[in-house]
């Protein structure tokens, strides 16, 4: 008996690797084992983190343009949808929210932020779906302050399917959790700022978990480190989710 060694093709690599066992019938079992999860690792960060796929630094952005426009004490609800592409216009998606915020006045001056998403991928190749749901606390919204700080956390829960083999996906569980990340106000984008995360990966086919837990540290408005708590590292692209070393 032999077990089909599968393929993932594209951006996010998943191969199966074969190891022979002799058996009393004498036939060879092929033992699968998925060697390139980390490469998958790498995509479910980036896609969640960048601006280009409507990830976590496009939701502070989205929330800077609006909470300056707020008004104390009034909670203000929306929801809205839309569409988009990342640079390379091989990743379109499908994105609809609903928010709820307060812009607090007195005697502190803060907003309380809360966000219900689910995004929608497809890719020539394979299609995934995020739900997202994010908190936060943002301080130094009064005018003597140049920049917002932000406080909370951030999770995200998804699955991935290829669509030219059934048997080939996985879904991921993402927790970020952030002290404070630093926002220009007149820039609405993050520049600084470190969270923490845990990043969990389920191959229900194998049977096989990957648990990643690490250090983000956003290094400009454009580029954002992670750091594995095994000291692997890579740098995101906030504007095109692209990696580099």
């Amino acid at each position: 008996m032999k077990l089909k060694l599968k393929l993932k093709i594209g951006a996010i690599v998943l191969l199966a690797l074969g190891t022979l066992i002799s058996c009393d019938d004498d036939e060879d079992v092929v033992v699968v084992r998925y060697v390139y999860a980390s490469d998958d690792a790498e995509e479910i960060l980036a896609t969640s983190i960048a601006y280009n796929s409507y990830g976590f630094v496009a939701s502070l952005q989205q929330t800077s343009e609006e909470i300056q426009e707020g008004i104390c004490e009034e909670t203000i609800t929306n929801s809205d949808s839309f569409s988009g592409a990342n640079y390379y216009g091989n990743i379109n998606y499908e994105y609809s929210y609903d928010e709820t915020y307060t812009n607090y006045c007195s005697p502190e001056s803060y907003v309380a932020y809360n966000l219900d998403a689910l995004q929608q991928f497809e890719t020539y190749n394979s299609e995934f779906e995020h739900t997202i749901g994010l908190e936060y606390t943002v301080t130094g919204i009064e005018a003597a302050s140049d920049d917002e700080f932000y406080e909370g956390i951030y999770a995200r829960n998804g699955s991935w399917q290829a669509l030219y083999d059934e048997d080939l996906r996985y879904t991921f569980e993402l927790a970020i959790n952030y002290e404070e990340v630093t926002v220009s106000k007149s820039s609405h984008k993050i520049y600084e700022g470190i969270a923490t995360f845990t990043l969990e990966q389920v191959y229900e086919d194998a049977g096989v978990v990957y648990t990643y837990q690490g250090t983000l540290e956003f290094l400009n408005e454009d580029e954002a480190k992670v750091t594995y708590d095994n000291g692997d590292s890579f740098i995101i692209n906030l504007n095109n989710v692209s990696l580099s070393s």
